[in-house]
Order: C-alpha cells, then structure tokens, then sequence
C-alpha cells in the first residue's frame, strides 16, 4: 500500500492539514489512507488499531466537531464544549460544509432546512383554516357561560372584601388593647 501511495506521488499524509486535504479530496483511496494510518498508529503505540475503529474515530471527531461548531452558531446559547475543539478547527479550516437538518435537543427535534427552500417571510405558511358557521346556540351557551363567570368573580370579590374588613378591624381592636 505504501508503494501505491509512493507510487501516486503522494506517500504518507505528512500533518494533520495533509491528511485533513486528503480526507476531503480522495474518495477512491481512503480506505488505502486508514490503513496507513492505523499501520502508523500501530507502530508508534505498538498495540493493534484496526483501520475501520480508525476511520470511525475520526467521523466520531469530525462529527463532534460540526455539531459543537453548529451549536456555537446559533444565537441565545452558551459555547459549547469538546475537548479537541481548537485542534479540529485548525484542521478543518473554520469551515463545516455540512448542516445537519434535524438536530436532537433536550427541548426536542430541531428542524433546519437551508435558506433556499423557505417560503419568504410575508407569505403566509399554511391556509387559513375555513371560518365555521356559528351555532346560535353555542353562542348563547358561551354567552350565559361568560355571564356566570363574571357573576361568581364579583362574588368572590365581595367575599374576600369582607374578609378584608372582618381582619382590619380585629387588628384594629387587637391594637387599642396593646
């Protein structure tokens, strides 16, 4: 694999940037790139790193990267937090090309769509509902309804009124024996 790689003029990827450039470039020969780089990996920690976990690892990262990178975009949140957030910045250039359309947050889905595909802001979203008829009878049930609510309100009012004066004037009395 190494000669192939040799072969192509490219060899090993010499730095991050290298292989960042190579991850976003080569499609044909990634699997030949984690190979080589689980092979390195297995010779400087002198334990086996399959290339597929190798692979995985690095989605895991770049993953982790985009959706911190995406959350630190969006208004009204506090920064988010990874632990190799500066490292995978500089290998990404600052720049994601990915937007995820559905983001899972603890207060649900968050659904995003790309700009191109939103309904300008003065149309409206959906129809209107059609107005129903109203029923003569619903209107005066809703009507006495109101009328009841507003006769037990005052009510209370009064009680509590009451209430008040009945306390005032205890207090009063438990003053002028002090």
């Amino acid at each position: 694999m190494r000669l192939q790689l040799e072969a192509e003029g490219r060899g090993p990827p010499r730095s991050l940037q290298d292989l960042s450039q190579r991850l976003k470039l080569a499609r044909n020969s990634k699997k030949l790139l984690w190979e080589e780089i689980a092979g390195k990996l297995t010779d400087h920690f002198k334990c086996t790193f399959p290339p597929d976990k190798v692979a995985r690892k690095w989605n895991t990262l770049v993953e982790a990267y985009k959706k911190v990178k995406d959350h630190n975009s969006s208004t009204g949140r506090g920064p988010g937090k990874f632990q190799f957030y500066t490292e995978m910045d500089d290998l990404m250039g600052g720049h994601h090309d990915i937007v995820f359309p559905v983001v899972g947050t603890a207060m649900g889905l968050d659904v995003r769509r790309p700009a191109t595909t939103m309904p300008p802001a003065n149309t409206p979203r959906r129809p209107r509902k059609r107005q129903r008829e109203e029923d003569p009878f619903l209107r005066e049930s809703e009507a006495a309804s109101q009328a009841a609510a507003q006769k037990r309100h005052a009510e209370t009012l009064a009680q509590m009124k009451e209430a008040q004066e009945g306390l005032q004037s205890m207090l009063g009395q438990m003053v002028e024996k002090m």
